[in-house]
């Protein structure tokens, strides 16, 4: 039986994880939304343990879902859910930052999807960091909504660069 110490912070990891999973599935219609095909979870591995944090993430992976534009071009996303008015850059592990920019320097299309108060907020990575989402820095809902409407024009003519 757990201690009452341990039944809080059980009940806040899971707590954490049933809003991540609300916030990823919020992400993959938005993405669908955007016209990504065959969008698909990508699966973290993990195991419970008995004792705080209770989860333990074997591996990193490079994103939350990938998926196809219908011309082909692979997707990938890493969905936030994170509330107020400020995303900062910190909530995006180093590991993701980078599999971001490998996919979009490979001819990919990398999303940041922001599930927020505010909204859901879908967002090319290089918009985004453009748009403030910086090392050290936060982009606002205002400039998300800007960055996602921006997303939103580009992703129609969105082709493998030359």
């Amino acid at each position: 039986m757990r201690g009452s110490d341990e039944e809080t912070r059980y009940e806040a990891v899971m707590n954490n994880k049933r809003t991540g999973n609300k916030g990823e599935d919020a992400a993959a219609i938005a993405l669908r939304s955007l016209g990504v095909r065959c969008v698909a979870k990508i699966a973290t591995p993990h195991r419970r343990i008995n004792v705080p944090p209770y989860i333990v993430y074997d591996e990193k992976v490079a994103g939350d879902h990938h998926g196809i534009l219908p011309n082909g071009i692979g997707v990938l996303a890493e969905s936030k859910t994170v509330s107020g008015d400020r995303l900062n850059c910190s909530e995006l592990k180093l590991h993701q930052h980078k599999a971001l920019q490998e996919w979009e320097d490979n001819d990919g299309l990398a999303l940041v999807v922001w599930v927020s108060d505010y909204g859901v907020f879908t967002m090319q990575y290089y918009v985004a960091v453009n748009h403030g989402l910086r090392f050290g820095s936060s982009i606002t809902a205002k400039d998300a909504q800007s960055a996602d409407a921006l997303t939103r024009r580009n992703v129609d003519s969105y082709e493998v660069q030359d």
